[in-house]
C-alpha cells in the first residue's frame, strides 16, 4: 500500500499513445499525480534538396499536427481537471519548473521524450526517473528499436522500465518483460501492443516489487535516427531486390535526396522495366507501386518521374 499523498510525475506528450495508456495506470488511491505535458516537434522526414512544392506540403502538414496538437492538449487539460490531476505545460523539459516539480516527487517515469535530459533533471528526482523503452535492454537501445528488430529477424519482442542516466537507455533496468508478439505486424501494432502490456506493470514498480540490475554493456546494441535515414534512402542505380528487401521492413524511403515516396511490393504487370500511369513500376523483374509521392498521389507526379527514371 502506498503512503498517503505519494506524488509521482509523468512525462511525456499530449500526441502519444503512451500518455493514453500510462497516465490513467499511475491514477493510483492515496496519491497525487502530476502530468507533465512536453510540447515536442515530431520527427520528419525531409529530403535535402527538396523542391519548393514539396516545402509547401512540409508546411501544410505542419499546420495540420498543429491542430492535433491544440485539441490534444485541450483534451488533456480538461482530463486532468476532472481526475485532480496537475497538469503543467511545457516546451522545455530542462527548465527550473520541471526540477522543482521532480523535486517534489516519490515516483517519475517518462516515456517518448525525444529531449535529452539535463544532469539536473536527472537529479531531481530522489528516487531518479524510470524511462520507457521497446525493446529487452541492453539489446536496441536508441531510436526505432522494433524496426531493427524486424530487420534483425530478432522474434524475442519486448520492454524495458529503466532508470535514466546521462547515457542513452544505460541505466539499471527496474523491470522487463517479454512478450509474446506476431512479427508479421506492422511496428506500429507490434509497439501498441507492447504498451498495452507495459501499462498493466506499473502497480508492481509503483508498490517497489521491483529489483533493478545492471545492463549486460556485452550484449549492448545501438541504433540513431542517422542509421534509420541512410536504411530508407534508395536509388534507380539499386537492383530491384534491393527496394524489395526494403519493402519487408517499411515502406516509407527517400528517393534519391529528391521525393519522399511510399512503396509497396506490386505483384501485377510484365517484365519490362518501366513506370505505368497509376505508379506501378518494374524494376528488375520487380514489380511496386507508389502509394504516395510527398503526400500525394503518384498521378501528380508521373511526367516528373517517367523522365527521373529515364
Amino acid at each position: 500500500m502506498l503512503e498517503p499523498n505519494f506524488k509521482i510525475a509523468y512525462i511525456g506528450t499530449c500526441l502519444s499513445y503512451f500518455t493514453r495508456k500510462f497516465l490513467p495506470a499511475l491514477q493510483i488511491p492515496n496519491s497525487q499525480l502530476t502530468f507533465i505535458c512536453v510540447l515536442q516537434n515530431e520527427f520528419s522526414i525531409i529530403p535535402s534538396k527538396s523542391s519548393g512544392f514539396l516545402k509547401l506540403l512540409l508546411q501544410l502538414k505542419k499546420l495540420r499536427d498543429y491542430c492535433s496538437e491544440l485539441s490534444s492538449k485541450y483534451y488533456w487539460s480538461m482530463y486532468c481537471q476532472q481526475h485532480k490531476i496537475q497538469f503543467e505545460l511545457t516546451r522545455n523539459i530542462n527548465s527550473k519548473k520541471t526540477a522543482e516539480i521532480l523535486n517534489d516527487c516519490d515516483f517519475v517515469l517518462t516515456a517518448g521524450i525525444r529531449s535529452k535530459l539535463n544532469p539536473e533533471i536527472l537529479a531531481a528526482s530522489k528516487n531518479g526517473i524510470i524511462n520507457f523503452h521497446y525493446s529487452l535492454l541492453p539489446k536496441y537501445r536508441g531510436t526505432n528499436p522494433v524496426f531493427w528488430q524486424m530487420f534483425n529477424g530478432d522474434s524475442d519482442f519486448g520492454y524495458t522500465f529503466h532508470l535514466m542516466n546521462e547515457n542513452i537507455d544505460c541505466g539499471n533496468i527496474i523491470l522487463q518483460n517479454q512478450v509474446s508478439v506476431s512479427n508479421d505486424q506492422m511496428v506500429s501494432t507490434i509497439c501498441d501492443q507492447l504498451t498495452d502490456h507495459a501499462s498493466k506493470q506499473l502497480f508492481y514498480i509503483l508498490q517497489n516489487q521491483a529489483i533493478a540490475k545492471f545492463q549486460d554493456e556485452f550484449q549492448a546494441s545501438e541504433f540513431t535516427n542517422q542509421d534509420y535515414l541512410k536504411y530508407i534512402n534508395i536509388n534507380t542505380l539499386d537492383h530491384g531486390s534491393i527496394w524489395s528487401e526494403k519493402c519487408h521492413f517499411t515502406n516509407l524511403f527517400i528517393l534519391n535526396e529528391r521525393w519522399i515516396v511510399r512503396l509497396e511490393k506490386c505483384l501485377t504487370g510484365n517484365s519490362s522495366e518501366k513506370l505505368v500511369f497509376d505508379g506501378t513500376f518494374t524494376k528488375d523483374s520487380y514489380h511496386f507501386k507508389f502509394k504516395k509521392i510527398n503526400y500525394l498521389p503518384p498521378v501528380f507526379y508521373y511526367f516528373a518521374l517517367k523522365n527521373y527514371f529515364g
